[in-house]
């Protein structure tokens, strides 16, 4: 499972910056959103990516440390519900960030 989270996370980070490429390269609106997301909210966007790759590391690095001194999963408890609270909050800003740079159009 920690093989996937990271892998996840990772996956999630590489379609971010496809997406912020593909905004550059479009319309007016998708520009301005581009802007909004660049200037206005780049401090929510780089605590996302933060969070997001704290998040993946912190979790691996305990899995690891759990094998290499052979103890038991229990001692997992904390850094994984703090791993994914902060993917959850990394996700919540996420979606808060997709909403607040919408340009509407028309109505």
């Amino acid at each position: 499972m920690t093989i996937l989270t990271v892998a996840l996370v990772a996956l999630n980070i590489a379609i971010t910056f496809i997406q912020i490429r593909l905004l550059a390269q479009g319309d007016l609106t998708a520009r301005t959103s581009l802007s909004l997301l660049v200037e206005l909210y780049l401090p929510l966007f780089v605590m996302r990516m933060v969070i997001l790759v704290y998040a993946s590391i912190s979790l691996a690095v305990s899995v690891v440390r759990m094998y290499r001194l052979q103890t038991t999963p229990q001692g997992l408890m904390s850094p994984v519900y703090l791993s994914c609270l902060l993917i959850l909050v990394g996700e919540i800003i996420g979606r808060f960030l997709f909403y607040a740079t919408h340009i509407r159009v028309g109505l």
